[in-house]
């Protein structure tokens, strides 16, 4: 639906938005973002201290060094699932999370299992959320 420039997503943005006004964010470096918004008479502003992107070189990182005996893995594959999802629910109850909205979310770009970490105790085999 977008086109170059973003207009025809404007267009559809305006109409189905509700509201007397419309925000619009993005960042500093989109500038063909910045100039669709101008077209469409949108007017910057210079108070959104809300809105902040960081960003972090992630080359020069430490190797990960867990306490002695714990294992830490990004996990891995479909066997991971159940651990990985009760897990999440003991740690964030009350939690919504099921093995199939889990595995909706590996399969919706950008997951990315290698990014997607836990660590294992020495005593028990639960993963943990790293």
């Amino acid at each position: 639906m977008a086109t170059v420039g973003g207009l025809e997503v404007l267009d559809w943005f305006e109409d189905r938005a509700t509201g007397e006004e419309l925000t619009v964010y993005f960042l500093d470096r989109e500038v063909h973002i910045a100039e669709a918004l101008k077209q469409k008479g949108y007017v910057p502003q210079d108070d959104d201290a809300y809105n902040v992107h960081m960003t972090r070189d992630l080359s020069d990182l430490p190797a990960v060094k867990a306490p002695q005996g714990f294992k830490v893995r990004h996990f891995q594959g479909l066997q991971d699932i159940p651990g990985r999802v009760a897990v999440h629910r003991a740690a964030f109850h009350p939690c919504r999370v099921t093995e199939e909205s889990y595995t909706n979310v590996r399969n919706a770009w950008p997951y990315r299992e290698d990014l997607d970490w836990g660590s294992r105790r020495p005593t028990a085999g639960s993963l943990r959320i790293a």
